[in-house]
């Protein structure tokens, strides 16, 4: 996704460097609306979401005139002293008196009923002004985290980044897309808050990167949280977000979280629901009590109940949590409690925040129960004939497929005859599935097949037109992301233009379809990295598995990299795997590649996409029996797991560095080298 820089809004001349009074520094609030609305600095000053210069400054006494600009704007403030922490403003006619932010920001006093805006589902935009305050005075061993120069807002599960970049006093200015009003992740790893936007906004954002900085050696990270940090909005929904952060600091330390329920397998249903009910109850209980000590807006108030309610159905749904019960239906009573206690339809709801959608996933999921899909090696034969992509080779072993079918069900009472017409049929499938364009298609024909019966589960569950399509759009761009292949059948692609006719889900949805088109038809350049696994066919022992595989590279040293199609860390280590064979190409070291569960179709698709072929990289898709059996030897229990192999064959480090930690890696494969 492309930045939109905001050229000129960070562009301070700063040819007039005006004095102001010192006691005069730092963020001012109104003391009869709670808006943060001014802030004075060393270089410039803050109004009105926006960076102004100084272009005059006289102070006598406890009164000071102060003149601003900004894009030819002249703005002069007559403000008076009146003790260390509250000062009066007059801005031309208007006159207030502001109380300096120490770390807290101050209770609003007045009502707000403004209501979020209607959804219109189509692609807007907001834009986040900020200053990060001692940005340029982090200390030397909190840079690498703390210090990096850019800021990203986006989705937790990264469907859509934007980055701007921070200049050397702190300061950044971002437009971003926007779908309706949402709860956006912004600068997660120093930030670290959810902020909440609405189309066409425009929101200030000031934190001390001091109060930001975590010293886990030093600091209890719960102390860290509760610690006072000075962090204000300005700006729209500033006052929303700035509830939300005095919220966040009070729930912290309530020791509820239905996020965390006991992991006790012998509950039935109706306990796990009465148990998850009672901590919901609890934190309601809290929200409440806060809502009547406080004066909150309505937005506030719908977006934190909704909130815990969303949460809450999402625990519920979570079969994950069930370890005993993961694929089993839930009880009846459980899902008609859920069914007549969550609403499925509110379209205020469907982007605002995370939880709801993840509550309708596993909504879905757990409602239609388990899916399977049955079919014969002849049916993509017939598929091929319909697609009118089958080849005289293929229409042959599929004719003879059939002929010896047929044989096999005529010869019921001969169990020899059986026996030996099951073989042949078996090495007719075997040759077919070793034919590159039949492995194609019948990858697709079973992608598709169960995508088709999320969307019939979809279909029935499902009512409203918006919920339906995003939804919907959502399951196709995972689609895409899980198996890395273009819509393929003629029928699935008109099934995508009958489901998906919203511009905000449509082209993107068709861009993502055409880069895959454009990697399926790229050619496989050194297709010798793809090893043929033939060979191996028939090895039931993992040591002698083992041993085959790294025999033809004993003299190396071997980095053995166990990953899968279906596994997004994987990928996303696998993209910074080029510099590092890059600078191990001429050296005796191999790359070795094998994938866990992943279709042929797919994991040729990933291997273009991440360009990892070459003379010293090697792939094996073995079959599952083996996989899982070399797996069990070597005890991987998770993905990517990473092990180096010596010059002997032997495995000398069996948890390697991941690929994103390259000097580390680097490191231990030359040590390895050296021996």
């Amino acid at each position: 996704m492309r930045n939109i820089a905001l050229l000129g809004l960070l562009a301070l001349s700063m040819t007039v460097q005006a004095q102001i009074p010192a006691t005069l520094t730092g963020n001012w609030i109104n003391m009869d609306t709670g808006n943060w609305e001014y802030g004075f600095f060393e270089q410039f000053a803050i109004h009105d979401c926006a960076f102004w210069e100084y272009a005059a400054g006289q102070t006598k006494g406890k009164t000071s005139k102060i003149v601003l600009q900004k894009d030819g704007k002249t703005l002069t403030l007559n403000v008076k002293q009146k003790n260390d922490s509250v000062i009066s403003i007059k801005n031309g006619r208007l006159k207030s008196d502001f109380l300096l932010m120490r770390k807290l920001i101050p209770d609003y006093k007045t009502a707000d009923a403004t209501p979020f805006p209607e959804p219109k589902f189509r692609r807007d935009s907001a834009t986040l002004i900020g200053y990060y305050r001692n940005f340029d005075k982090i200390p030397d061993n909190f840079m690498e985290r703390y210090g990096k120069n850019y800021i990203e807002i986006g989705k937790e599960e990264s469907d859509g980044i934007t980055r701007a970049t921070i200049d050397s006093l702190g300061r950044f200015a971002i437009t971003f897309p926007l779908v309706n009003t949402q709860q956006l992740h912004v600068d997660i790893r120093r930030l670290g808050r959810k902020v909440v936007f609405s189309p066409n906004d425009t929101i200030f954002v000031f934190a001390d990167v001091n109060d930001l900085i975590w010293d886990y050696m030093k600091e209890d990270y719960y102390a860290y949280i509760l610690r006072d940090k000075q962090i204000i909005f300005m700006g729209d929904n500033a006052r929303l977000n700035n509830e939300l952060l005095q919220y966040t600091e009070a729930k912290i330390s309530v020791p509820l979280s239905s996020d965390s329920p006991e992991q006790k397998t012998e509950r039935t249903d109706i306990e796990y629901l009465d148990y998850c009910k009672n901590i919901y109850a609890q934190r309601l209980a809290h929200l409440d009590n806060y809502m009547a000590t406080h004066m909150v807006s309505e937005k506030f108030r719908l977006l934190e109940t909704e909130t815990e309610r969303y949460r809450f159905a999402y625990s519920l749904l979570c079969v994950s949590r069930r370890h005993n019960k993961r694929w089993q239906p839930f009880d009846t009573e459980y899902m008609n409690y859920i069914k007549s206690e969550i609403p499925l339809y509110k379209p205020e709801l469907y982007t605002l925040f995370d939880d709801f959608m993840d509550f309708f996933d596993n909504f879905i999921t757990c409602s239609s129960g388990q899916k399977s899909v049955s079919y014969g090696t002849d049916t993509i034969g017939d598929v091929m004939e319909e697609e009118n992509i089958i080849t005289p080779e293929i229409r042959d072993a599929v004719v003879r497929y059939r002929k010896l079918m047929e044989q096999f069900v005529s010869e019921a009472a001969d169990t020899l005859k059986k026996k030996k017409t099951y073989e042949k049929m078996l090495a007719v499938a075997v040759e077919l599935s070793n034919n590159k364009e039949f492995r194609k298609v019948n990858d697709n024909y079973v992608r598709n097949m169960f995508f088709k019966l999320e969307l019939a589960a979809a279909d029935s569950l499902i009512q409203e037109p918006h919920l339906k399509e995003m939804w919907t759009a959502r399951q196709y761009a995972d689609m895409f992301e899980s198996n890395r292949v273009p819509l393929f059948f003629r029928e699935e692609k008109a099934e995508f233009d009958r489901r998906i006719t919203n511009p905000l889900y449509r082209e993107p949805l068709l861009a993502t379809n055409k880069y895959y088109q454009e990697l399926e038809n790229r050619t496989l350049a050194e297709e010798s990295s793809l090893k043929n696994t033939d060979s191996l066919a028939g090895i039931e022992d993992a040591e002698e598995l083992l041993k085959k595989l790294t025999e033809p590279y004993l003299g190396k040293v071997i980095y053995l990299d166990f990953w899968g199609t279906w596994c997004g860390p994987c990928r996303e280590n696998m993209k910074l795997m080029g510099n590092i064979e890059e600078h191990f190409k001429d050296k005796d070291v191999i790359f070795m590649y094998l994938a866990n569960n992943s279709p042929g179709t797919t994991w040729e698709s990933v291997i273009k996409e991440m360009n990892l072929l070459g003379n010293n990289i090697v792939h094996y898709r073995l079959p599952g029996a083996q996989q899982a059996m070399i797996e069990r030897h070597l005890k991987v229990n998770m993905f990517p797991s990473y092990f180096i192999i010596g010059r002997d064959g032997k495995i000398v480090n069996s948890a390697a560095p991941s690929p994103k930690y390259p000097a580390q890696l680097n490191s231990e494969l030359e040590k390895w080298l050296e021996k």
